[in-house]
Parts: structure tokens; sequence; C-alpha cells
């Protein structure tokens, strides 16, 4: 297998969007011409020449304004939509020529929808105060069904054209979806996120050839170091005490392209204790789990 060539996986569509019209109405073009022209008068700009570029773009970003609004229903309106959207784009669409602002909403929404999730609400907040128990289940809920859309849409993004490359060239994408890996639950999404992962890791920027670590490191002045380090972490949790073989099977993947992608520092790595269980080793616990599965009667791998 190559590492370094990205898989090649069908789109998927969202199960949550509804039909998009096919027909749009139209008013009727007037034939009459007005006797005198009246000139036009130019008026003063209300929109700040910042958006201009997102009015022009086309559907995506206006997609994309809709993900940066902060407001719920907008972000839920753009994420039914992007799916489909997504899934039936064109191989020669680019998401940094024709919709440059896209990607940063994607990511920023995601964060967004993460700290919904993970929030507990103070007693003072006036959600809190106004809805009972079932209507902040009901938010919580929302927020993971849009979590997922969000996962659908990086992962269809991915399979277009050359867009995992751009994608794989910012770190926050990758350090996004770390953060999601730690949270219990949401196997979908997040076995749809190492999927995205799959593809991300072989095209992303080498970390420096020369570092070298002892030690899980929290803070790192190279932020290249910083993204695969917390990255190998959630990697190796999932792998040694999740009971979901989706999840481990799909972080089983991504290590073996982290450790094709900068073997040094995966050498380090193999060398530090699992985290929490001091007393084993990175590298036995996975020789140790992929053995595991192999001899697993039930397992398709």
């Amino acid at each position: 297998m190559n590492g370094m060539q990205a898989p090649s996986r069908q789109r998927l569509a969202s199960l949550n969007d509804t039909p998009q019209r096919t027909a749009m109405t139209r008013i009727p073009a007037t034939t009459a011409t007005t006797a005198t022209a009246i000139p036009a008068v130019k008026a003063e700009a209300f929109i700040p020449e910042d958006y201009m570029s997102f009015l022009g773009g086309g559907p995506f970003n206006r997609f994309a304004l809709a993900l940066k609004s902060n407001l719920d229903n907008e972000i839920d309106w753009a994420c039914a939509r992007l799916a489909t959207a997504t899934q039936h784009a064109p191989e020669g669409w680019s998401i940094m020529q024709h919709a440059p602002f896209l990607l940063e909403a994607i990511v920023g929404a995601l964060e967004r929808t993460r700290k919904e999730i993970s929030r507990r609400p103070a007693m003072s907040d006036i959600r809190k105060a106004l809805m009972s128990d079932s209507g902040s289940a009901m938010l919580k809920v929302r927020a993971q069904e849009r979590g997922e859309l969000l996962a659908t849409i990086l992962f269809n993004i991915a399979q277009i054209g050359d867009n995992a490359q751009e994608m794989a060239q910012d770190p926050r994408v990758i350090l996004e979806i770390t953060q999601w890996l730690r949270y219990d639950g949401q196997v979908r999404m997040r076995a749809e996120l190492l999927d995205v992962l799959d593809v991300l890791v072989p095209l992303a920027p080498v970390p420096p050839l020369e570092v070298r670590i002892k030690d899980w490191p929290q803070m790192h002045r190279d932020l290249l170091v910083l993204v695969e380090a917390q990255l190998w972490t959630e990697l190796v949790k999932l792998v040694s005490s999740s009971s979901e073989r989706t999840l481990v099977l799909g972080a089983l993947r991504v290590l073996v392209q982290l450790i094709s992608w900068h073997p040094q520092l995966a050498r380090d790595i193999l060398q530090l204790p699992v985290p929490r269980q001091t007393n084993e080793i990175v590298g036995s616990m996975l020789n140790s789990r992929l053995a595991e599965l192999v001899l697993s009667s039930d397992i398709d791998i």
C-alpha cells in the first residue's frame, strides 16, 4: 500500500436534508421602456468590502456566511445543504478557488458545535431557566446531528479533486478533528472523522525531522509537532481503551499513515508509555491490539 496516495471513496449524502426545489418562480421581464431614463444615483456602499467576495462567490460562500453567523437556524440550514452540494460537486470544484472562506467557516462551526455539546450550562443560564430538561436535551441532540453533517461535509470535500491537499496544509483542520476524538459517544461521527484523517495525514506538512521527544508534550514551540503529538495521543487512547471496533480499526489506519508520514517522530512515540497506563509501552500495546483483531473470527479488516 502506498501511504502517500489518498484513498478514493464515494462521497456521502445527507439524510437530514430536504429535497431541493426543482423550479424557481421568475418575474417576467417588462418589455415596455420608459420615455425618459432617470440617471442612476450612486449610493454609498452599505456592505463592507470584506464581505463583497462572499456575495460574488455563489452559494458556497453564502453557506460560509451562514456558518459564521452564530445563528443556529442559519448554521443548520447551511449544513444540510452543504452535505448535498458537496456530494454532487464536480471534480473541478476547488474549495480555495471557488469558496476560499468555506474551510475556515466549517472548522469554526465544528469548534462551536463541540463546545456546545460539552458545555454544562450554569444555573444562571437563561436557557436553563426558560427551558425544561427535555428542551436542553433537544438542543444537544441538534448539535450532535449538526456535528455529523459537518463531518460528512469535510469527508466529501476531501474526495473532490485536489481539495485534500489544500485542506491538509491548514493544521487547524487536523487539530479540530483531534479535539473531537476525545469525546465518548458520537461513534459514527468519529469514525467518519478518522476517514478524513486517513486522507489528510499523508498530504500534511512534515514537522522538522530533527525534533525528538521523550514524553507526551502538552506544549511545543513547533505547531506541527504539537498537532502530531496530540493526534498520536488520542489515537493511542482509542486503540488501547475503545470497545468500538470501527474506531479501533480507523485509528490503526491513521497510525500507519503517521508512521509513514514521519517515521523518526513515530519511533520516539512508540517507545513512550501509553497515556494513563504507565506500565505499557505504545509499541507493545499496538502490536498486542492488532494481534487480537487479526485473530478474531468475526472481524473484517
